[in-house]
């Protein structure tokens, strides 16, 4: 499975995201696991044109700790190692004809 976001400790009175959230600077800030692009920010879906319908999963996860202590250069795969308790899955797809 390829990581295209990480983001983890996000607050849990967060009721949303917003649009571009990228890494901005600040207390305020996501903190954002490298994805398998080897960027800390979202890199959307970019299957191979003419390559058909892929599949992409949103996961979200709870934790049974306050927040994950692990490293910025984290990459997406390790947060899933971490203390989840429970995790919802949306799936949507998406293809490129040109």
């Amino acid at each position: 499975m390829f990581g295209h976001w990480g983001v983890f400790n996000i607050p849990p009175d967060l009721d949303k995201l917003i649009e571009a959230e990228s890494g901005k600077p600040g207390p305020d800030a996501l903190r954002q696991a490298t994805n398998d692009f080897g960027n800390a920010y979202y890199d959307g879906p970019q299957p191979p044109v003419g390559h058909g319908v892929h599949h992409y999963r949103f996961r979200l996860a709870a934790l049974d700790i306050p927040s994950l202590g692990i490293p910025a250069d984290t990459g997406v795969e390790r947060i899933w190692q971490e203390a989840v308790l429970e995790e919802a899955e949306l799936v949507g797809t998406y293809e490129r004809d040109r």
